[in-house]
């Protein structure tokens, strides 16, 4: 969980995100709840997650998302155009690993905005860049900083300005390992702690 939690932390510096920036994060994993989080410590707005679990979105609003939209139920691109008055978002963030979603994204950014991708990697998503756009809108590749926001978390941490149980959904004895990853397989669970 503090690996996840101190790659976004030196993702969301690295990307750039600035007071005031509107986001958007595709997926509502542990990934996209902690871009939430890290994204709101840096003052962006609103902070809108595109998913398709409820209780994952859920999650993500206790995480700090200011906006949730189900893209199995609502028309996403609708939904956040509502939301944004008209406007397209400054950067979308790829938290779902979905080049598809990835790629139609775009429809989601403003002229001048950008895409961010975490968990679409490979030759596969650089293909996106001749995706055609709104406008000029660019591609960013930004590598987590585990190891530059290890203290940052630690302070986090021991300020408790962060509340580690937002980013885990079940917390479990050891023994019940096997359990624990069904659960993840069959997406009842985000992330796990074992107690040992």
């Amino acid at each position: 969980m503090l690996v996840t939690l101190k790659e976004i932390a030196g993702y969301i510096r690295n990307i750039d995100v600035k007071h005031g920036s509107s986001v958007l994060i595709l997926g509502s994993g542990a990934v996209a709840m902690a871009m939430c989080f890290f994204a709101k410590l840096k003052g962006a707005f609103p902070v809108i997650v595109v998913g398709r679990r409820d209780d994952a979105l859920s999650s993500c609003l206790d995480a700090g998302a200011d906006f949730i939209v189900n893209n199995t139920k609502q028309d996403a691109v609708t939904r956040v155009k509502d939301i944004m008055v008209g406007q397209g978002v400054n950067l979308v963030l790829d938290a779902a690993g979905d080049t598809k979603l990835l790629a139609e994204s775009a429809r989601f950014l403003s002229p001048h905005g950008k895409m961010a991708t975490y968990a679409t990697r490979g030759a596969g998503s650089l293909e996106l860049n001749n995706f055609p756009g709104p406008g000029q809108w660019s591609f960013e590749f930004a590598p987590p900083d585990e190891v530059g926001s290890h203290q940052y978390l630690l302070d986090l941490t021991r300020l408790k300005a962060i509340n580690l149980d937002l980013f885990y959904s079940h917390k479990m004895p050891f023994a019940d390992f096997e359990k624990g990853f069904e659960l993840l397989r069959n997406k009842q669970a985000y992330k796990i702690v074992f107690e040992m």
